[in-house]
């Protein structure tokens, strides 16, 4: 399935902004996580949306310049 959807660059911006500190979340309840099964899901979740970050980083190369600019 295709979806075609549109976004402004501040839109862009905000959703990566978003994505990049609910991945630095994700890390950090990762390393204070003791049991197995949740620990799994938070993997699989940081697998998630790493692909997201660079899918939006792909798309609008100038996310990836200001995320590392802040």
């Amino acid at each position: 399935m295709s979806i075609d959807l549109r976004f402004t660059d501040d839109e862009l911006a905000r959703l990566h902004l978003l994505l990049t500190q609910d991945l630095e979340s994700s890390r950090v309840e990762l390393h204070h996580t003791a049991g197995r099964p949740y620990r799994e899901y938070i993997k699989q979740r940081l697998a998630q949306e790493e692909a997201l970050l660079a899918k939006l980083e792909n798309a609008v190369p100038s996310l990836r310049t200001a995320a590392r600019a802040n």
